[in-house]
């Protein structure tokens, strides 16, 4: 009994905190629409209740001894019709029988919420122990009908939201219902056996905190009751990483104790050996990028409206352009950055050059190609006229998309190749990658295709700018050269001019000390021009 109370403190603190933190996240994204409102105070009303529940297992109360637990108990309830029944409204103006069964709905359940609380109440001050068991019964039937008109209101809800719309809504029926289906589950129990389990009492605090990321998401997608209540894609990824990992440890935990207790003479050793090598299957699990891949997508696939946080990818894709790991070039990072938008393992990347060819300038985790690909290939055109991602993996089964292009043979030599992406600036093809090998296979869709449209939007133009900054380099060494050229002419044309000066009197002043002197002195200076020209070159500058 004692073991159970201490695993109840823990699930109710456990359940309170959660639904504390779900309060001040929809407080901080307050916004004033009815919904948002009541959605507040059931979350806030069931933290309290939660932390209530937290001082009856550390007093060790009889549950139905303490009369602010049973007040927060059916206050809870009561806040919960009150924002099932909000949301049953738009049903109600289209259908005069729903709207008749609004008008008594909350009333009726109000009352009798009210007539449940009067009974536990009195409960406490029974004069007998026969009145105690009848009156036990009475407020054990009447949690019973509270739980199943929870029930009836989340079936009511479900059957009146259209099918467009339960997307959004979804969640919020199965964190609500479950809620009502394991108290209507524990009070019937405890009705049958006159009494209340504390092992499902002590579990009701765990169940009522997985409601929390369950309103949460439902929450984020209906934004009429919060305003830009944000989930991190990476704080998911890792808070259930966190908790897949608790509950794999609690599992092996729970046989490792089996093990030890069956095992006989054998059963410590079982023991450490099994959780050693649980631990170390766990930590190999994590440390998977193609685990970690495979667990984002599928939260992306059934816990978010869109597959990208494109928020997050156009600013993680904007810094990774501005870094560059030392062992690798500017065209090399792009394929880097690129290949890792959708987790492909590796890259490669042709770029228009100036002889109507497109070159393999760079490659990344993979070798270059020396053959290049001529500007009117099929291939090209394709890219030209459509700018469309070409997925190699599907041409076969998806034929009338890629109408008209002809896969040049060079690609099948490609290891694993997948996509290839058009590079578009300026409505100009000015190159394309080609990534290679993701890490798990999956179906392209519209998402993935925008997003790399997107992010090949953003690369082209830094490679505009990068191939740009390269022309003008190259011309600005030209015009040095030419400079140069120009100088080192002139300079050249005086010393021939000088030279060719003492050539011709030499026959005429040989003897002449003046004239010799004259044309040693000529000689000297045109070294020195000379010597002034070579240092010149090798400094690169005139």
């Amino acid at each position: 009994m004692r073991c159970r109370l201490v695993i109840g403190y823990y699930s109710y603190l456990s359940a309170a905190v959660g639904f504390t933190f779900l309060t001040v996240l929809l407080l901080f994204s307050w916004r004033s629409s009815v919904p948002g409102k009541l959605l507040t105070i059931v979350s806030a009303a069931t933290a309290i209740w939660a932390g209530v529940a937290v001082n009856v297992t550390q007093e060790n109360l009889y549950l139905q001894q303490d009369s602010i637990y049973q007040f927060m108990e059916v206050l809870r309830y009561l806040a919960w019709y009150i924002f099932l029944l909000k949301l049953l409204e738009p049903a109600a103006r289209n259908n005069g029988g729903y709207h008749r069964y609004l008008h008594w709905a909350l009333p009726l359940s109000s009352g009798f919420v009210i007539l449940v609380l009067l009974a536990d109440l009195v409960i406490q001050y029974a004069p007998g122990v026969e009145q105690m068991q009848e009156l036990l019964v009475l407020s054990l039937t009447a949690h019973v009908l509270l739980a199943i008109i929870g029930l009836l209101i989340v079936e009511q809800l479900f059957r009146n939201t259209s099918a467009r719309h339960r997307w959004a809504i979804k969640y919020l029926f199965i964190g609500a219902g479950g809620i009502f289906a394991f108290d209507f589950y524990m009070y019937a129990n405890a009705l049958l056996f006159r009494d209340i389990d504390t092992g499902l009492w002590s579990a009701r605090g765990f169940v009522t905190l997985l409601a929390v990321p369950l309103l949460t998401i439902s929450a984020a997608r209906n934004r009429d009751w919060s305003h830009n209540l944000f989930l991190s894609r990476d704080i998911v990824l890792h808070a259930t990483t966190v908790v897949g990992a608790g509950l794999y440890l609690l599992v092996m935990a729970a046989a490792g104790y089996y093990l030890r207790e069956y095992g006989g003479s054998w059963g410590r050793i079982a023991q450490v050996s099994f959780l050693t090598l649980a631990i170390m299957l766990l930590v190999s699990i994590l440390f998977s990028g193609q685990f970690r891949t495979k667990l984002r997508v599928f939260l992306g696939k059934h816990f978010y409206r869109n597959k990208y946080d494109y928020r997050h990818e156009w600013l993680q894709l904007t810094s990774e352009l501005n870094r560059k790991n030392k062992d690798e070039d500017d065209y090399e990072s792009v394929i880097r950055v690129f290949a890792q938008t959708v987790d492909a393992r590796a890259g490669l990347l042709w770029l228009r050059s100036e002889h109507h060819r497109f070159e393999n300038v760079a490659a990344w985790h993979t070798t270059l190609f020396a053959e290049g690909v001529a500007d009117d290939d099929a291939m090209i055109r394709f890219l030209e006229d459509k700018a469309y991602v070409i997925n190699l993996r599907e041409l076969e089964t998806c034929a009338s998309e890629y109408e008209g292009l002809d896969v040049p043979g060079w690609l099948s030599s490609i290891n694993q190749a997948w996509l290839i992406v058009p590079l578009v600036n300026m409505n100009t093809l000015i190159g394309f990658i080609v990534l290679v090998n993701p890490v798990v296979a999956r179906e392209v869709n519209w998402e993935d295709r925008d997003l790399l449209k997107t992010a090949a939007m953003q690369i082209s133009s830094y490679l505009t700018v990068l191939m740009t900054t390269d022309a003008l380099s190259e011309a600005r060494q030209f015009e040095a050269f030419n400079r140069i050229s120009s100088f080192m002419v002139h300079d050249l044309k005086n010393i021939a001019a000088e030279l060719e000066l003492v050539a011709r009197n030499a026959e005429k002043h040989k003897t002449n000390p003046e004239f010799i002197e004259d044309a040693f002195a000529t000689v000297a200076g045109t070294s020195r021009s000379i010597k002034r020209l070579l240092d010149q070159l090798r400094n690169r500058h005139v």
